[in-house]
């Protein structure tokens, strides 16, 4: 059972690119080398290739920092040759921080409401409480998305990628 949707957590997609595997890796190599230069703006890429057909890429640039994992989202591909061209799969992750807080949020504040509620009854209580049950959790949520869709569109934007069809895999 997961305790954690698919669409908060993990989401894997397939696309494919007309260039040949070597001239899609070239591009990528170009990609990593020019956003590895601070001053460089063209993208919010950064990354590197973790073997040699497997990638991973982060934004470069973010509000948020968060340690010992500093990003908030990653792109995680592997490079696939195939009779249509170039396929890319590709899993896009929110960091860990945004799932456990959709979780805790809410679990904590019962345990807080279950325990005041005897005590506590005024206004000021109650808000707090419909703020940290219902109003951060979606706040969290929309972030995490917000975050995972950023560093997808980018990603297919600057190598023009196209989906591959449903009934492909």
């Amino acid at each position: 059972m997961n305790l954690v949707p698919k669409q908060i957590w993990k989401e894997n997609y397939s696309y494919y690119s007309t260039k040949s595997i070597e001239d899609f890796k070239n591009d990528l190599k170009e990609l990593l080398a020019k956003t590895g230069r601070f001053w460089d703006f063209s993208t919010n890429l950064t990354g590197g290739f973790i073997s040699e057909n497997e990638f991973e890429l982060t934004p470069k640039w973010q509000l948020v920092y968060f340690r010992p994992h500093g990003s908030v989202s990653y792109l995680n591909g592997q490079i696939i040759s195939d009779k249509i061209g170039t396929v890319i799969k590709f899993t896009v992750t929110p960091n860990w921080i945004f799932p456990f807080l959709i979780l805790i949020l809410p679990i904590t504040t019962i345990i807080i409401f279950i325990a005041t509620r005897k005590i506590q009854t005024d206004k000021n209580g109650i808000i707090g409480e419909a703020t940290m049950l219902f109003i951060l959790p979606a706040v969290t949520y929309l972030f995490c998305n917000l975050t995972k869709r950023a560093i997808k569109n980018r990603f297919i934007n600057y190598f023009k990628l196209t989906e591959l069809p449903k009934t492909s895999f």
